[in-house]
């Protein structure tokens, strides 16, 4: 099959799967959009109301949550706890300032024009960035993302954007996995990737920067919220323990699945352990190839998907994107027999999620698994002299 042809079949599927989810979505979640965007905004709130101990205590904060939003809810919320570090509620405070529709609409509209903006950098011409900003605006895990009022639209952003200012301004690009730190579980593979190209100077720019959010987080809101988030993320806090027995069954990590199968917590933390090593070694093994650089980010997008001990349906955007990216590749180099159909499933895969609503969801981390290994398959039958570069700023 030709380019034209599979580009006109993969953009259709795109189109009407798309429009699809975004009216499932739209019905779905109408009466009860922005949750997510509810507990970042009343966090940046309780601080500026200087009653930021609240955030700590996830029963009194959802029933805080209830009370703001009685007139925006169509039933309350069970259980929504605070657990991000304290460094991103240095990015969400000014949005506090604001009404909260408002800040809502800016939150998620300034994010799109940042992986917008990423994207760009990755596009050869205009013309491959309209195909970008096409297949983004009918994702399932775009219309999900807006929905729930996450901050996918931004991680994905600071991933993108820092591998593609990598070899040019490496200290910019360090600053913008540091200020990823905000998503720790993301940032697993960054670190190999660095470790593999040998770039030192990022690597320091990346952790200067986490220090950096770091101390000034701690000088604005002081030591209690790093405390109080290192005993949730060593599992220590009974906000761990309410939050581990609700929403890891609402994830599509590895860890969940195999809980979902009926596995145990020790083999599903084995699990979770061995799609670590798998996406690690993944990730330094194409990043020490002489390899496309998109393709690599493509790598490395998924494993991060794969090794992150929290995934949610709107982190799933990553899969999206990494898909685009193959797409950008087969364009130039034409398609390959496995392209189109994983291409069109990475795309759509967080409509499957999460994998306790949808049982086909449990196949989601397979789907990456084998889209890692496809692509370094891919990768090795091209010869080097034949893989035109993408645009890299």
């Amino acid at each position: 099959m030709s380019r034209q042809r599979n580009l006109t079949a993969i953009l259709g599927l795109f189109g009407f799967f798309g429009t699809i989810a975004w009216g499932l979505y739209t019905f779905a979640l109408r009466h009860e959009a922005g949750p997510d965007w509810m507990v970042f905004y009343s966090a940046a709130r309780a601080y500026l109301d200087g009653n930021l101990s609240l955030i700590f205590d996830g029963e009194r904060f959802t029933d805080a949550l209830n009370a703001r939003f009685a007139d925006w809810l169509a039933t309350p919320l069970v259980f929504l706890p605070w657990v991000n570090p304290p460094n991103f509620l240095l990015f969400i405070l000014p949005f506090g300032l604001l009404p909260f529709g408002f800040a809502y609409a800016l939150f998620e509209a300034f994010n799109f024009a940042a992986l917008l903006a990423a994207l760009r950098l990755w596009a050869k011409e205009r013309a491959r960035w309209r195909l970008f900003a096409f297949a983004l605006a009918f994702c399932p895990a775009t219309a999900f993302t807006i929905f729930v009022g996450q901050s996918s639209f931004l991680t994905a952003a600071l991933l993108l954007g820092g591998f593609a200012l990598l070899t040019r301004r490496p200290i910019v690009a360090g600053m913008l996995f540091g200020i990823l730190g905000y998503k720790p579980q993301f940032c697993l593979m960054i670190p190999i990737a660095l470790l593999a190209e040998r770039q030192g100077r990022a690597m320091l720019s990346a952790a200067a920067t986490v220090v950096a959010l770091v101390g000034v987080s701690a000088l604005l809101f002081g030591i209690e919220p790093w405390r109080q988030w290192f005993d949730f993320v060593r599992g220590a806090s009974e906000l761990y323990q309410h939050w581990a027995a609700t929403a890891r069954f609402t994830e599509q990590s590895v860890y969940a699945c195999v809980l979902l199968l009926g596995g145990s917590a020790v083999t599903a933390n084995l699990t979770q352990m061995v799609a670590m090593i798998f996406a690690g070694c993944s990730v330094y093994w194409c990043y020490r190839r002489p390899m496309r650089r998109d393709l690599r980010l493509a790598v490395l997008l998924t494993a991060s998907l794969l090794a992150a001990p929290h995934v949610s349906t709107a982190d799933g955007l990553l899969a999206p994107v990494a898909a685009m990216l193959l797409l950008g590749v087969a364009l130039d180099e034409g398609f390959q027999p496995a392209d189109t159909p994983l291409i069109i499933l990475m795309w759509l895969c967080p409509l499957a999620s999460p994998p306790g609503f949808l049982g086909i969801g449990l196949a989601i981390p397979l789907l990456l698994a084998f889209f890692i290994a496809w692509i370094a398959r891919r990768d090795a039958g091209v010869p080097i002299a034949a893989r035109p570069a993408p645009r890299v700023v």
